[in-house]
């Protein structure tokens, strides 16, 4: 067919949420209706050019590449135009990305392109002017004929013979009115036209659904009439249909035929190019072995004293032997470069005393990584195999990941920038998807449905993290959704379009740790979006996969919290002049091992979870490779093997190997294969793989290459026959050996971890005070984390002391008794909810700089923060922080506003030096009136609020002997009774607990359900509230009632899990069980006033009372008249009375 059109104008949706095209539909598209070429002209950016471009050449299509250039008020155009500019060649793509660095630059007001701009960077590029939407458009609908007339010529002048005016016939009404005007001065100025169409959906079908998301971009909803609108014209036209509709202007059709054969330039794979540490790739091999020999001859001067002279001889030859293998293979690779950058930043971050990790992932294999102090990992000790990380058979790019302190990561970044260049140094892309449940809730606004009808069938969409379902999944497999599209129109149309929209990118961010360092000016190979506001890097317009294809190197740069707690915690350590170096820390350490085998575990890294604690009071580790089993093993898979581990650990089970000769393989692991390295070994020992099949064979089955599987299938069968094993024990052994390989564990990365782990739990055992403190430091703004580490700390005899205003830091800190040297953790200020650091750093740096408060006037004198808030105040007070100064908490409640208000006003009081100045001391200047002071149970509550934790005591601890007399147990006694019940048995208990925190989940079939974190006085526990208990219940749990729960407890996996089946409140309960309350009286208390005090707690539906007075030695027994909370009188001694029943 000599005679079709070519697509120019074709958006995708990395045209985010302007398009719902895919780039395999329009891939698709092209191929159903026979057109050999067609352009990506995204809005404004190139994020989809590599991937449409190896897409289309993939499929015999030629691509086109280029943008939809958004204009802002160019020349004397005042409003946003746009014009299409198309690469023709290298010198166009480079163009183009100065182009648009300048539109994504972070100086606000040289971001604008210019006229000026759009002709230095002119060459190599084919311009359209736009149609309606371009700025010659707009100043001709503006009537200013004479201005368009003008930015013709002007853009003319620019592109000369490589601009085109643009023409489309979508039935708009501008485009009537304009193109007369564009066909005279194309005649006039002999430009020539071309005919494009606006992309935005494949079908007609999916107008509707590409106008949502139009409406999701722009916060608009659907049934708005002045909104911004997509023509449903903006489909995908065969060539027949544009032929036909410019049947008139057939060279507007040949032209696009034309632009096309001008259009040589795309986008395609190159080889890795490496940053260059130095000159010459001679030069970084011969440093490379020379630091190498060096770092490893340090390393093993360590065992020269306690090695024999043999022993450390044929050790080294080991060492030395494994190091020139590595050498070799790195050299030949051209991978030199890649290890001297990454020991350069990490020697750099450690010689600034930034936190690194010991390694992870398949790296921490490399010797020349250990002996470079890439990694703390000995590979040959850990038996971990280089070719897991490089394999000279199959390779790939080198991946260092490397953890560094979350709070410091930064300057490491800012380091490798300094090093290489600014030019040289981006972060990269990654992009949201309008994911399921998103999906639904986004369609649902725009379609003004209700948000509870939404957020309900959004909730019936499963939540599966580890493997996210799609909507069309749950809409096939969902009864309930199922039904609903069947029954109602709306949540059909509803579900319709969100499934058509699923998937679809919705937005651009940076990724959490790829970092790409190249060897020349980036903005030469690739387009940059805007800079990270964080780091102020640029980021690039191609996402982690495609940026490898690009021939750039990425780098991983983690930040991982647990570093950060390790550094803080030793730095408290040293605070107390004691030494420590985490990294010299015995790995066979009594107490830490004794913590483990206790399942003690909470903050330590990995091993926190309830499943592993309980799993390592079964394992009883004695060895770190317990620890990495433990870790390898933890997972959804392998999981099935832990008991068989710990069974075979004990001698409980027989130990099975695969066959004999694997003894030396799978020893360490009991007969069990938890390892990738195992896998490989197998491979290596039984059928004769040299570690490089071997890791081919690994990589083959974890990514289902089936034909090159079928391949080393039988080559491992004939390797095994070799060896004297049967075929159909070959073939047996193989298929095994592919189950191991689907779910084992990278050990390379399992040790990384493990070490982590293991510093987590000494430091736990050996300095228990110093690591909870610094845990709970970085955990301020998480009261639930604080919470479990607050209820850790009790069960480990620490005591918490509470907020003080003279005492406490914004942070928690470690406080010393001067009487008997006892240590103790106090809470920090700003771990108080509404409370915040900024104010509470004020506080303390006044404190420090002038002496503690004398009173609350003293406070109020010195503090000046015009930010300050009553929220914040009413929090400091409802936690007892400023009972040092104030006892009565009432009074400092009842006046917060006037306290407020004068901290607020110190500032500029004391600018003007007047009556409120610091020189006023202690002088009163707030009345503060009389106030009685809250009652016990009245400063508990409080307290809870601001802390969400029951600190200075839990109000179920008053009843702990009625509970146990009335056979209720503690969630502490509960825990111990159940340690050895089997799983899947079920027990039933009774307990007393208030709620902490409520989740409310909905069920597949829309039942509303909860997960309720309770907390009793010997301390917390989740359980699950099901909706025929929650519906009448909820109010109960949402108001932190005592409650009484019967819990049904089962074991699963190792885990305890709690259902609420029945649940009262423990004041009805009470009521019912003691209808009548003895109250006994001391002959001192005056019964006037003992009558007032109870008073307070009257209530209808409480209980009756007698009073018991011994008088002259005969008891007198006085009816009180009214009802009381019996509760509330437990909570609120009465002095001088004591209740008997």
């Amino acid at each position: 067919m000599t005679n079709f059109f070519i697509h120019l104008r074709q958006y995708s949706n990395y045209s985010l949420l302007e398009s719902s095209f895919k780039i395999e539909e329009i891939v698709n598209l092209c191929k159903e209706n026979k057109m050999p070429a067609i352009a990506l002209t995204d809005s404004q950016n190139m994020f989809g050019s590599f991937e449409f471009s190896l897409s289309c050449k993939n499929n015999g299509i030629q691509p086109i590449l280029g943008i939809d250039l958004h204009l802002e008020k160019l020349d004397s155009v005042e409003i946003e135009s746009k014009i299409l500019l198309l690469i023709k060649n290298k010198t166009g793509y480079r163009n183009l990305i100065k182009l648009m660095s300048k539109v994504y630059s972070d100086n606000e007001n040289n971001n604008k392109i210019t006229l000026e701009d759009l002709k230095e960077n002119s060459d190599g590029l084919i311009c359209l002017t736009g149609g309606i939407h371009g700025p010659i458009a707009k100043l001709f609908l503006k009537n200013d004929v004479k201005g368009a007339d003008n930015l013709i010529q002007k853009f003319l002048s620019i592109y000369k013979n490589n601009l085109f005016i643009e023409l489309s016939r979508e039935g708009l009404e501008d485009e009537k009115r304009t193109e007369n005007y564009f066909l005279s001065n194309a005649h006039k100025y002999n430009v020539p036209i071309v005919a494009t169409n606006y992309n935005l959906f494949s079908y007609k079908s999916k107008h509707e659904a590409t106008d949502t998301l139009l409406c999701i971009k722009n916060v608009e909803k659907l049934s708005h009439s002045d909104r911004q609108k997509i023509s449903g014209e903006n489909y995908f036209k065969s060539s027949e249909s544009m032929i036909k509709l410019f049947s008139d202007l057939p060279e507007a059709i040949s032209n696009t035929r034309l632009i096309a054969k001008k259009c040589l330039f795309f986008l395609e794979e190159e080889s890795p190019s490496l940053p260059k540490f130095f000159n010459s790739i001679e030069k970084e091999n011969s440093e490379l072995s020379k630091f190498s020999f060096s770092g490893l001859y340090k390393k093993l001067a360590n065992y020269k004293f306690s090695l024999k002279q043999e022993e450390f001889e044929s050790k080294k030859n080991i060492y030395e032997k494994r190091l020139k293998y590595e050498l070799d293979v790195i050299q030949k690779t051209g991978y030199s470069g890649y290890f001297l950058i990454v020991a350069d930043f990490i020697s750099w971050a450690k010689k600034m005393s930034i936190p690194v990790g010991p390694g992870r992932g398949s790296g921490a294999g490399s010797l020349v990584a250990w002996s470079l102090n890439i990694t703390d990992l000995d590979p040959i000790k850990y038996k971990l195999l280089f070719e897991r990380f490089l394999n000279p058979e199959r390779v790939t790019l080198p991946d260092f990941d490397i953890d560094f302190c979350q709070e410091r990561r930064d300057e490491v970044l800012k380091y490798v920038v300094k090093k290489y260049g600014k030019k040289r140094v981006a972060q990269i892309i990654t992009f949201g998807k309008l994911q399921s449940r998103n999906v639904i809730r986004d369609v649902g606004r725009v379609l003004q449905m209700p948000y509870t009808q939404v957020d309900n069938i959004a909730k019936k969409i499963p939540y599966n993290p580890a493997n996210p379902i799609t909507l069309t999944d749950a809409v096939n497999n969902e009864k309930d959704l199922k039904s609903l599209k069947q029954t109602d129109d709306t949540v059909a149309k509803l579900l319709d379009i969100s499934l058509q929209l699923e998937g679809l990118n919705r937005h651009a961010s940076t990724h959490a740790a790829g970092i790409v360092i190249s060897d020349k000016d980036l903005n030469e190979k690739i387009p940059f979006y805007k800079n990270d506001p964080d780091t102020g890097l640029p980021v690039t317009q191609f996402s982690m996969h495609y940026i490898e294809k690009a021939g750039l190197i990425k780098f991983d740069f983690l930040g991982l919290k647990t570093l950060t707690i390790i550094k803080k915690t030793c730095g408290l350590i040293k605070k107390d002049n004691k030494k420590i170096n985490i990294s010299n820390i015995p790995l066979n350490d009594i107490k830490t091992f004794n913590l483990l085998k206790k399942g003690e575990t909470i903050g330590c890294f990995q091993l926190e979870s309830s499943g592993v604690q309980e799993y390592l009071k079964k394992l009883i580790p004695d060895r770190f490779d317990d620890i990495v089993a433990m870790i390898s093993l933890y997972r959804p898979g392998p999981m099935q093997y832990i008991e068989s581990y710990i069974k075979r650990k004990h001698g409980k089970e027989d130990i099975i190997y695969l066959h004999p000769i694997l003894e030396p393989v799978l020893k360490e692991t009991y007969g069990i294969t938890i390892y990738q390295e195992q896998v490989m070994q197998i491979a290596q020992v039984l059928a004769g793989f040299t570690l490089s099949q071997a890791d081919t064979l690994r990589w083959a089955i974890g990514k289902r290459k089936r034909k090159l599987m079928n391949s080393l299938k039988s080559h491992f069968i004939e390797g095994c026959k070799k060896n004297n094993v049967k075929q159909y024990q070959a073939e047996t052994i193989f298929k095994q050996v592919e189950t191991f390989a689907g779910y084992g564990f990278n050990k390379s990365h399992a040790v990384g971890y493990a070490l982590i782990a293991y510093q987590t739990a000494y430091l736990k055992a050996n300095f228990p005070i110093e690591f909870m403190t610094a845990s709970m430091n970085y955990e301020l703004n998480n009261t639930d984390k604080i919470n479990k580490y607050l209820d850790d700390c009790k069960n480990m005899n620490i005591k918490i002391l509470n907020p003080n205003i003279n005492y406490s830091s914004s942070f928690f800190s470690i406080e010393k008794n001067k009487s008997n040297n006892d240590r103790s953790i106090r809470y920090a200020l700003s771990a108080l909810k509404n409370v915040g650091l900024a104010s509470t750093t004020k506080i303390v740096s006044e404190r420090n700089k002038n002496g503690k408060f004398s009173s609350i006037n003293n406070f109020c004198n010195r503090i000046d923060d015009e930010n300050f808030n009553i929220r914040q105040f009413e929090y400091l007070i409802k936690s007892g922080s400023f009972d040092v100064l104030e006892k009565n908490r009432a009074k400092l409640f009842n006046n917060v506003e006037k306290i407020v208000q004068l901290i607020r006003n110190n500032r500029s009081n004391k600018d003007q030096n007047n009556l409120f100045c610091n020189d006023l001391g202690d002088k009163d200047i707030i009345d503060f009136g009389k106030h009685d002071n809250w009652d016990k149970s009245t400063k508990i509550n409080y307290e809870f609020e601001s802390l969400g934790f029951y600190l200075t005591e839990h109000p179920l601890k008053k009843i702990q002997k009625f509970l146990k007399k009335n056979g209720f147990y503690s969630i502490d006694d509960l825990k111990k009774e159940t340690i050895n019940i089997r799983n899947e048995e079920k027990k039933f208990y009774k307990i007393s607990a208030i709620s902490l925190e409520k989740k409310e989940r909905t069920s597949k079939k829309g039942n509303k359900y909860a997960y309720v974190h309770f907390s009793d006085y010997s301390g917390n526990f989740e359980g699950i509230v099901f909706s025929d208990i929650l519906s009448s219940s909820s109010i109960f749990i949402d108001n932190h009632e005592p409650l009484i729960l019967d819990l049904e407890v089962i074991k699963k996996d190792n885990n305890l899990s709690f259902r609420i089946v029945g649940l009262v409140t423990l004041k009805s309960f009470l009521q019912s069980v003691n209808q009548n309350i003895t109250l006994f009286i001391d002959n001192t208390v005056n019964i006037n006033s003992l009558k007032k005090n109870l008073y307070k707690y009257q209530d209808n539906d409480g209980s009756s009372i007698t009073l018991c007075i011994k008088k002259n030695k005969k008891i007198i027994n006085l009816a009180i008249s009214g009802k009381f909370d019996y509760l509330s009188l437990l909570n609120n001694e009465i002095e001088g009375t004591r209740i008997v029943n």
